[in-house]
Formats: C-alpha cells, structure tokens, sequence
C-alpha cells in the first residue's frame, strides 16, 4: 500500500479536512509549515449560488506564493462542481489533489462523474479522495482512495451511521485495495497512532484546526468553542448538519453557507460546525502545536 508521504509529500499523516469558511489560504499556509497536509474548500467560494472564479483563483496563488509547494487537498463538494473553471487554475499551479463528496453508487450519472475522475487520473496524475460516511459503505466500493468520516465528525454526518473503528475494520476486510484517511471526532495521539498502526493513509482533522490561532475564526467563537462540550452540540438545516448553532439565517441554503459566513465572527449569532472533538479543545493553539501534540516531536 502507498504511504502518506508517498500520496500527500508532508511530514505527517495528517490531512486538514477541509471545512466550508474556514479552510482559506491563510490556515493552508500554516498546515503546510507544520509539516502536516491543507486544504481549501471550494463552497467559501460560493457567493449565493455563484461561483466567485477570481477570489478562488487569488486563494489558490496566495497559497502557492506563500508555500512554494503543490501539496494541497481541494474539497470540491459535490462532484457537479467539478469544471474546467475550477480544475484548470487548480491544476494549472501544479496542485493534483481533489476530493470529491460520495453520492450514492446509484445516483443518475454517478458512474459517469467516477469514469471522468478516471479519466484526470491517467491523464493528469490527479489523485482524487472520495469522502463517504460510514453510514453508506458497502462491498461494491471500488474508489482508490477513501477519506471514511463517521458519525463524531462535524457538518454532514449520519448520526445513527456504525462508528467509524467499525467501519475502518469493514473496509480493510473488504476493500483491501482502497486506501483509507480517516475523520471525524479524532482528537489526540493515541487515535492517530491506532489508525495508522491499523493501515490507515492518513487521518483528516478539522474542529481542532478550526479553533487554532490561525483560522479565520474570531477569537470570541473560539472561547465559545473551548466552553462547549459533547451535549451542546445541535443540528441544523436541511442536511442536519452538526455544530455550534446561535441562530441559523432565515432562508439559507442546505449547506448553511451565510450562517456560517456569520458564526465565524460572531458567537452570538449564526453557527460553525463541529464534531465530537469539541470536548476536548480547552485552548487556542497554533496550528503548528496542534500537529505536535497529534504526531509527536517534529524531526
């Protein structure tokens, strides 16, 4: 099986999962310096309903000019998106990593969006993840690699899916070919550790990066994050998606886009997403601690 450093080029197997208006150029930056991988979400880039093509662009650059490097995860969401658009200043900067949100295997035209996906890889070298919650795998998976999020993780879960270890332990029994990164809920060393010892590629973070110092939110939702635990955590919109709800904004779309825009600065209003992981966040870190306390010593 391909290792993490083979796959991502990063020091540690650490992927930061990509999380809508917060995984932005500047957090990209700090993921890389610490050694583990980032990500950017293309939903920040939807601007009611639109692409916004030139603030995505400028992320992308702000990105490379600060790093220098191509390791770099775009979550595209749902595979719709996946357009010349958005791949050709993506690929045009030398990134080569996708990950592509899972629809059912008999969705119309899924099998089309995987044959394409095929396609970039040969042609391109495009290394494309597939995120899926634990609540929809099956035998019939045939996707190279797997970003597998159980029920713990924040936004978009299956809260009575099986828990993620069961999971993870299904897969390798019966997709032994597929390569795993793993997420949701996942908070200190000793799962890392576990997964990897197990043979996982990589484990994806997210509510612990969102409530780093370097993320885009305020230091007010942050404090917010630290006083909340497990219970305080609600769901939300059409998509009962998981976090930190003050208010969620009359007439949103499903992916809750301008309550977000607006929980990320204000702890009184609007929302963020988390996942289980929010009990055991007790203080504002930087990046580069977080990825130190989830890895050990940097060499």
């Amino acid at each position: 099986m391909t290792t993490h450093t083979e796959f991502f080029g990063c020091r540690h197997p650490i992927v930061c999962a990509a999380m809508n208006q917060v995984s932005d150029a500047n957090l990209a930056i700090a993921v890389h310096d610490a050694g583990a991988f980032p990500s950017l979400s293309l939903p920040n880039y939807m601007r009611d309903g639109r692409f916004d093509a030139e603030a995505y662009t400028r992320e992308l650059r702000t990105y490379k000019e600060g790093t220098g490097s191509e390791n770099l995860l775009l979550s595209v969401g749902g595979a719709g998106l996946l357009k010349d658009a958005v791949m050709r200043p993506f690929l045009d900067l030398g990134f080569r990593h996708v990950e592509l949100f899972h629809w059912h295997n008999a969705a119309p035209g899924w099998q089309d969006i995987v044959e394409r996906s095929r396609r970039l890889s040969g042609e391109l070298g495009v290394k494309f993840i597939f995120k899926i919650s634990t609540g929809h795998v099956t035998h019939g998976l045939d996707y190279p690699t797997m970003l597998l999020k159980g029920p713990e993780g924040a936004g978009r879960t299956v809260d009575d899916a099986p828990p993620l270890s069961e999971s993870f332990d299904f897969c390798r029994m019966y997709l032994p070919q597929t390569q795993l990164i793993v997420s949701g809920g996942i908070h200190c060393a000793d799962q890392v550790r576990d997964y990897l010892h197990r043979g996982a590629l990589a484990v994806a973070i997210g509510s612990l990066f969102a409530a780093s110092r370097e993320s885009a939110v305020s230091d007010g939702v942050k404090r917010k994050i630290i006083a909340s635990s497990v219970t305080d955590l609600q769901t939300a919109g059409g998509r009962h998606l998981k976090g930190l709800f003050s208010k969620v904004v009359e007439g949103d779309d499903r992916n809750l886009t301008r309550t977000l825009a607006t929980g990320i600065c204000d702890a009184a209003d609007g929302g963020v997403f988390m996942g289980h992981a929010v009990g055991h966040i007790t203080e504002i870190l930087s990046v580069k601690e977080i990825v130190h306390r989830l890895a050990g010593s940097f060499p």
